[in-house]
């Protein structure tokens, strides 16, 4: 299994029945179960393909006593109080700000969110803290030269974290990926620092400027 999904996996405590929003093809579910790590896993997908690949998965591993599998779009096939984490990753920040919207009362009722957004990651972080959420943790997985953002979020009313956070972590866990992460941000950065710079843009190119001081700052908290 791929490190972005073992870095989920890592954030779930033990003994939990786990929602698998998007399972695809099953395989954080099989993990969960296979390592102890879950009692029971309900895996939904909007799509009929990805579910039976999942299906198959699931009976190579003779786990369809502990996996159950349904056919459905976001939070719609859950119940209240059906499970204790809800797991939604591998979409954008829009649409899992969509799922959790469309059934907020239900998103409220679980223990924590697991959620991975593949983009608009400081949209959704604004999002869960003004819809009553708080990021209780944030990791780095890292694939080669890909970075992944995994939030873990409860239902926690809290003051909104500054714009600096917003956009790279709330919360971090601060291990060698998460510094990775910081310097591959300043290598982005600074590229494009210089592009602004050699078109004349001025004001952004003094926002990037400033938003590139506090990230060489974190590196050198680490170094020191």
């Amino acid at each position: 299994m791929n490190n972005r999904l073992l870095t989920i996996a890592g954030l779930i405590e033990k003994d939990v029945v786990v929602a698998d929003v998007g399972t695809d093809h099953a395989h954080l579910a099989i993990y969960l179960l296979k390592n102890g790590l879950a009692n029971k896993v309900i895996a939904s997908d909007v799509k009929a393909g990805p579910l039976a690949a999942a299906r198959r998965n699931i009976a190579d591993c003779a786990l369809e006593h502990k996996i159950e599998l349904r056919l459905a779009d976001g939070l719609t096939p859950y119940r209240p109080a059906e499970v204790d984490v809800f797991v939604i990753a591998g979409m954008g920040g829009h649409t899992i700000a969509d799922i959790l919207a469309a059934d907020i009362e239900l998103a409220r009722a679980a223990r924590y969110l697991i959620l991975q957004p593949m983009q608009n990651r400081p949209f959704l972080r604004r999002w869960l803290y003004q819809n009553g959420f708080s990021i209780s943790v944030e990791q780095i997985a890292r694939e080669g030269t890909k970075f992944y953002n995994i939030i873990k979020a409860v239902d926690k009313v809290a003051t909104l974290p500054d714009e600096f956070d917003l956009a790279v972590a709330v919360n971090p866990l601060k291990d060698a990926n998460y510094y990775a992460y910081i310097e591959h941000l300043v290598d982005v950065k600074q590229a494009l620092a210089e592009h602004l710079s050699a078109a004349n843009k001025i004001v952004e190119c003094e926002k990037i400027n400033t938003e590139l001081v506090r990230l060489k700052g974190v590196s050198d908290v680490r170094d020191r």
